[in-house]
C-alpha cells in the first residue's frame, strides 16, 4: 500500500495541464484549455482541464477528476496503479507498506500482464544484441537496411529465437506464470514459443505500456506468413492502437499533422531522417477508434503511400472514416518502386518534406482525378466513379464543405450540379441507415456479452455494481448553488448587515441553520458536514480536500459544481472596451452572489415548510379539529408573508 503522505505528495506534484496533455492535444481558452473528449467521441471541444483547480471535466459526457482519476479512467488502471504511473513520470519515489491478501489478490492480474510484457520486451532486445544468433540474423537484417542503435532503442526492438521453447524457459527461470503468457498470446496452448525465428516489433499504447508484439520473418519461404502478431488480450485490442503513437504524439501535438503510413519500418525510417510526426495502422484496416487516437492531436492527416494506385483504392473506405471525424485528409503517392522506409533512407529529411508538401494532395480532389483517369473511355465506369466520389462526400458531416466539393466536382465531371446532388442525398440517407444497422449489431453483441460470465480482470466489484445500479438523486438547484457559494466564495471576506467583517461560510452558516439537514441530496450533505467539521477546527476547508477526495461522489459532485462551460471574457474591457454595465466581474461580485443564494434557500425553506403546514392542515380538516385547522391558517399567512418578504428581497437586489 502506498503511504498516505505519498500520495498527497504525489496529488500536489501532478499537473493536470500536463498529466492530460500526454493524451489531449490541448489548446489555451482563457484561463483552462480545452481539447477533444478521450472519453467520447465528439468533433466539437468540450473538454476542459483547469489549472487552478488541477482538475478536468467534460461537459459532453460529464467525467471529471483530478491527474489520478484520469490515469485511471483513461488507462484503465486502478488507483494504486495510476498513482505509481504518475509518480514515474514525476521522479516520486514510493516506499510501499505491505499490501493485503486481498489487495493483492485484485491487483495482481492485471499488473502481471503489463509486467510480463515488459519482461519479455527486455528479454526480446538482449536476444537481438546479446546473443550470437541475434546479431548475425535480427542485428544484421537492421544494420543492413540502415537503421541506426538510437532508432532500434527508440522502438525497443528485439528477436525471438528459434527453438520452440527458448520463452518458455527464461519466464518458467523467472517465475512468471505461463497461463499469463498464454492470455496475451506469447505462449501457445502446447506450451511452446509463439513467436520462433523472427524480428520483433514490440507494440505499446499512447503511454508508453508494452500490449502486444509484432513479429517479421526473414526467410524467404512464401508459406510462411511475412507477420504474426500477438492476439487480441484483457490489455490489446487492435483496433484502439496505432503503432508508433506513444513516441509520436508531441511531434503530432506540434504539426497539427499526422503522417500515416502502413509498416513497422515506415514508422522507423522516417523517424531515423527527423520525421516524427508519424504513425501506422500495420496492416490492418483504419478504424474509428485509431483516428479519434490521431484526432485527439492534429486536425489533419496526410496519407503517405508507396506507388500502387490500387492499394490506396483498396484504402478508400480508411480515408473515408477519417473525413468522417472530422479531420482534413490529403494523399501522396511516392515514386513507383519507392515506399516511405527506401523514400526516407535515400532523400533524408529536408528533400523527403519538400516531397511532401509539393505532392500532397486533397483526398477527394486526388480520388476524383485518379477515378476520372481510370474510366476516361468507359461511360459505365465513370458512372460508378462518380457514385464512389458521391459516396465518400456524405462521410463529410459539414454541409458547406460538401456543397463546396460539390460545385468543384459537377465543374470537373461536366454534368448538372443538381445531379450529384440528388446522388448525394441518397448516398447520405444510406450512410445513415448503415450506421443505424452497426450500432444496433454493436448493441446485440454487447448485450451477449453481459450475459456471459465475466473475466475475472473486468470483474465488477460489489462497489460499481452497487454503483451501477443507484439511480443519481434529484439535485435543487438551490441546494447545488449553496454548496458552490461555499467552495467557490467560502474564505473571502464580506461585511454582515451590521459592518461587521466574516468570511462568506460564516455568514452562510450563521443564516442558515441546521444545513446540513436541510439538504435533500445525500452528497450535499456530506460537503456541508465536510465543510462544517474544518470549521470547527478553525479552518476554511481547501478546494483539494473535495476535488481530490477519496469518496468518489463527493469529488464528481464538487468538479461539477466548479467547472463551468463559460467564463467571463476580458475581451469585454481589454479589447472591446465594453466594462460589464450590470454587475461586478464574476470574482468581484462574490458579497451579492452569496447573499442571493442564501436568500433563495430560504425561499426554499419556506417553500418546504409551506407543504408541510398545508399536510398538517388537511389532517385536521379530516379529523374535524376547528383549533388545529385555525393554528395552521395562521401559520400559513405567517409563511406565506415571509415568502413575500424574501421575493421582495431578491427582487429589489441590485446586481
Amino acid at each position: 500500500m502506498i503511504p498516505e503522505h505519498t500520495v498527497q505528495k504525489i496529488l500536489e506534484t501532478a499537473q493536470i495541464e500536463d498529466v492530460v496533455g500526454d493524451f489531449v492535444n490541448l489548446k489555451r481558452a482563457g484561463r483552462n484549455y480545452k481539447g477533444l473528449c478521450p472519453f467520447h467521441d465528439e468533433k466539437t471541444p468540450s473538454f476542459s482541464v483547469s489549472p487552478g483547480l488541477n482538475i478536468y471535466k467534460c461537459f459532453g459526457c460529464q467525467k471529471g477528476g483530478n491527474s489520478v482519476q484520469f490515469i485511471m479512467d483513461h488507462e484503465k488502471m486502478s488507483f494504486p496503479e495510476a498513482l505509481r504511473y504518475l509518480a514515474d513520470k514525476y521522479n516520486i519515489e514510493i516506499e510501499e507498506e505491505e499490501l493485503s491478501a486481498e489487495r493483492k489478490a485484485e491487483l495482481q492480474e492485471i499488473d502481471s500482464l503489463y509486467v510480463l510484457n515488459e519482461n519479455v520486451s527486455k528479454f526480446y532486445t538482449e536476444q537481438l544484441f546479446h546473443t550470437n544468433l541475434g546479431k548475425s540474423v535480427g542485428l544484421s537484417y537492421f544494420r543492413d537496411r540502415g537503421f541506426q542503435q538510437k532508432i532500434l532503442d527508440r522502438f525497443h526492438i528485439g528477436y525471438a529465437a528459434p527453438g520452440g521453447k527458448v520463452l518458455v524457459d527464461e519466464l518458467t527461470d523467472k517465475g512468471f506464470n505461463i497461463d499469463y503468457a498464454k492470455k496475451v498470446g506469447l505462449v501457445n496452448t502446447y506450451d511452446k514459443d509463439f513467436f520462433k525465428d523472427r524480428v520483433i516489433f514490440p507494440i505499446q499504447n499512447i503511454s508508453g505500456k508494452t500490449i502486444a508484439f509484432a513479429g517479421r520473418t526473414l526467410k524467404k519461404d512464401k508459406k510462411i506468413p511475412k507477420y504474426i502478431n500477438s492476439p487480441e488480450s484483457d490489455i490489446y485490442e487492435k483496433r484502439k492502437v496505432l503503432y508508433g503513437l506513444y513516441q509520436a504524439k508531441g511531434a503530432i501535438r506540434k504539426e497539427n499533422s499526422c503522417i500515416l503510413v502502413e509498416g513497422y519500418t515506415d514508422v522507423m525510417s522516417l523517424h531515423q531522417v527527423g520525421i516524427e510526426n508519424v504513425v501506422a495502422s500495420s496492416g490492418t484496416a483504419l478504424t474509428e477508434e485509431q483516428v479519434r487516437l490521431i484526432k485527439r492531436f492534429a486536425d489533419e492527416v496526410l496519407v503517405l503511400y508507396d506507388g500502387d494506385a490500387a492499394g490506396v483504392s483498396a484504402a478508400v473506405r480508411g480515408l473515408r472514416i477519417i473525413l468522417s471525424q472530422g479531420l482534413k485528409v490529403q494523399v501522396v503517392m511516392l515514386p513507383e518502386g519507392e515506399d516511405p522506409d527506401s523514400f526516407a533512407q535515400k532523400k533524408g529529411k529536408q528533400a523527403t518534406l519538400d516531397f511532401l508538401e509539393d505532392q500532397k494532395k486533397d483526398f477527394i480532389l486526388w480520388q476524383l482525378e485518379h477515378l476520372l483517369a481510370e474510366t476516361a473511355n468507359d461511360p459505365m465506369g465513370k458512372a460508378r466513379a462518380i457514385k464512389s466520389i458521391v459516396r465518400t462526400l456524405a462521410y463529410i458531416d459539414d454541409a458547406l464543405t460538401r456543397s463546396t466539393y460539390i460545385q468543384h466536382c459537377a465543374q470537373e465531371l461536366h454534368i448538372q450540379e443538381t445531379l450529384l446532388v440528388d446522388e448525394l442525398n441518397k448516398a447520405l440517407y444510406e450512410l445513415q441507415a448503415e450506421r443505424q444497422r452497426i450500432q444496433k449489431s454493436d448493441a446485440r453483441k454487447e448485450q451477449q456479452w453481459k450475459k456471459q460470465e465475466p473475466s475475472p480482470i473486468h470483474s465488477p466489484s460489489a462497489q460499481q455494481l452497487e454503483e451501477k445500479k443507484r439511480i443519481p438523486p434529484k439535485v435543487d438547484i438551490r441546494e447545488k448553488e449553496v454548496i458552490r457559494v461555499l467552495l467557490q466564495h467560502g474564505a473571502k471576506m464580506m461585511e454582515d448587515e451590521e459592518g461587521n467583517p466574516l468570511t462568506v461560510a460564516e455568514y452562510v452558516f450563521s443564516e442558515l441553520e441546521n444545513l446540513s439537514e436541510n439538504m435533500s441530496h445525500p452528497t450535499f450533505q456530506k460537503i456541508i458536514d465536510l465543510y462544517l467539521q474544518s470549521l470547527m477546527d478553525g479552518l476554511v476547508p481547501e478546494l483539494k480536500q473535495f476535488t481530490q477526495h477519496s469518496d468518489r461522489d463527493l469529488q464528481t459532485v464538487a468538479i461539477d459544481i466548479l467547472t463551468d462551460p463559460f467564463e467571463y471574457s476580458e475581451n469585454w474591457e481589454g479589447k472591446l472596451n465594453s466594462p460589464l454595465r450590470t454587475q461586478k466581474k464574476p470574482e468581484e461580485n462574490f458579497a451579492t452572489d452569496s447573499f442571493l443564494v442564501v436568500q433563495h434557500f430560504k425561499q426554499k425553506q419556506i417553500e418546504r415548510l409551506i407543504e408541510q403546514n398545508r399536510e398538517k392542515l388537511q389532517t385536521f380538516i379530516e379529523a374535524d379539529d376547528e383549533k388545529g385547522v385555525a393554528d395552521c391558517m395562521a401559520v400559513h399567512h405567517r409563511l406565506v408573508e415571509v415568502r413575500k418578504e424574501i421575493n421582495e428581497i431578491i427582487n429589489r437586489v441590485i446586481l
